[in-house]
């Protein structure tokens, strides 16, 4: 995420130093998603919440599962998930983008897929995703970066795509 980090800040820079517009670098959200064998947890953003904001919490000790999302201003400002990572990536997207989420909250817990067309509006998770949306969160790889890689170089199979970009050549998960 450090690296994440300073690519916002270089971004910015060469903005400056190619005199494409003025840019002003206002910190970064980050997202860890810690994958070791049998655990799997995701934090992101403010996750220990504060007196004003509030927390919606499901825990299912029996099924290993505990989801926290922190919530202020009718958007997610923090979230933990533990045993079940899957929406990690969709929530640190709600929050980076400070979504609102009051249309969606009764079923935020649930994940993306509970939405039906709510969600994604009757379209498939990648196709909604913009070039500047991380898939891979180990290695820091956009969407734009495996597309422009496959339209470039004709990769055919995920072994080129991984040996191309890097995505899913640590953990897997993405």
């Amino acid at each position: 995420n450090a690296e994440y980090m300073g690519f916002e800040m270089a971004k910015v820079c060469a903005t400056h130093l190619a005199n494409f517009g003025i840019g002003l670098y206002k910190g970064s959200v980050t997202s860890t998603k810690l994958k070791v064998t049998g655990i799997d947890l995701f934090s992101a953003g403010d996750f220990m919440g504060s007196d004003d904001a509030e927390e919606i919490l499901l825990h299912d000790a029996v099924g290993g599962v505990y989801k926290k999302l922190v919530i202020k201003d009718d958007t997610i400002i923090g979230a933990v998930l533990y045993g079940d990572t899957t929406d990690g990536a969709w929530y640190f997207q709600l929050l980076r983008d400070k979504k609102p989420i009051h249309e969606i909250r009764d079923h935020l817990m649930f994940g993306q897929d509970s939405l039906g067309n709510t969600g994604h509006q009757g379209q498939d998770k990648v196709s909604t995703m913009t070039d500047e949306m991380e898939v891979c969160g180990c290695n820091g790889v956009c969407k734009g970066t495996i597309v422009k890689a496959i339209q470039e170089k004709g990769l055919f199979t995920i072994d080129d795509v991984k040996k191309q970009t890097k995505a899913g050549s640590s953990c897997g998960s993405c």
